[in-house]
């Protein structure tokens, strides 16, 4: 379990820090165009646009990454070289996360419910319920009867 904290704790500030990056970046290029669109003079912009173009390119890195991971979570099995992520591999992410998301749940007793903390408790209180059951010796002797096949378990 402390390799999964440390590998969660590790992404969590990884991606904290590609999304401090990203906006930064989004402010840098905001006020490069802003310099640009206001110049009159291109000789003397050239190194703003070797700025700009060098930010546009780390964001398409980033933009590139979220694609890429994307398409990996999403668990897309064949994808073409040089394919650019699209809509539709963060849809297909989404739709296999809701496969795996309990939304509603019956009980016992027939009741419906759908808020997460009560399905909890309620999958909580089932499984405990079935492994904490005990099998009494006559519903085991009476199983082994109808299935003479198998052998008899050994007692200790």
């Amino acid at each position: 379990m402390e390799i999964r904290s440390v590998t969660l704790s590790f992404s969590k500030e990884r991606s904290k820090f590609t999304n401090t990056r990203e906006k930064e970046i989004k402010r840098l290029l905001e006020e490069l165009d802003t310099v640009i669109c206001n110049s009159n003079n291109l000789q003397g912009i050239e190194k703003e646009l070797k700025s700009y173009d060098n930010l546009k390119k780390e964001l398409e890195e980033i933009y590139d990454h979220r694609g890429r991971a994307a398409m990996f979570r999403s668990k897309f099995r064949s994808v073409e070289q040089g394919e650019r992520p699209t809509k539709y591999f963060f849809n297909l992410e989404r739709r296999n996360y809701n496969k795996k998301v309990i939304s509603e749940c019956e009980t016992e007793n027939g009741n419906h419910i759908i808020d997460k903390t009560q399905i909890l408790a309620e999958i909580g209180q089932y499984y405990q319920n079935l492994y904490s059951s005990e099998v009494s010796v006559c519903y085991v002797k009476r199983i082994l009867s109808v299935h003479p096949k198998h052998p008899h378990p050994k007692t200790y």
